[in-house]
């Protein structure tokens, strides 16, 4: 348990993060909000009447969209891309469904690239 513990925070720590850890940080990610998930349906029945689930839901939903868009940051700065094309989720405020599919497909592919080196050539001939 440590050991994860470990990986983790290394990848919060740097600046990059590659496909394979991107990867596994995300299906631990998706476990933790299963259990969370199920564990809000838990409080929701039984306790009815002292547990607000509207904020509950709100701030579930903000903490792994917080940490989604974290990693993909570190994953496309790891494959050499402005994580500017990020800003693109603001289309889904117009809620069109081929949009939306197209902006996934997009993601996808682009977190899908492998993790590049960045050039170590210098091109001034005299040091400049």
């Amino acid at each position: 348990m440590k050991k994860i513990e470990e990986k983790i925070l290394s990848i919060f720590k740097s600046k990059t993060c590659n496909r394979k850890d991107y990867w596994c940080f995300f299906g631990i990610l998706i476990l933790v909000m299963m259990g969370l998930i199920i564990l809000g349906y838990l409080f929701n029945k039984l306790y009815k009447y002292g547990f607000n689930q509207s904020r509950y839901w709100f701030f579930l939903g903000y903490f792994y969209l917080t940490l989604s868009i974290i990693m993909q940051i570190k994953r496309l700065r790891d494959a050499n891309i402005s994580p500017h094309i990020l800003w693109l989720h603001l289309l889904r405020l117009f809620n069109l469904r081929i949009l939306n599919f197209l902006l996934d497909l997009l993601l996808m592919i682009l977190l899908l690239l492998p993790s590049q080196k960045t050039s170590t050539t210098n091109i001034y001939k005299d040091g400049k």
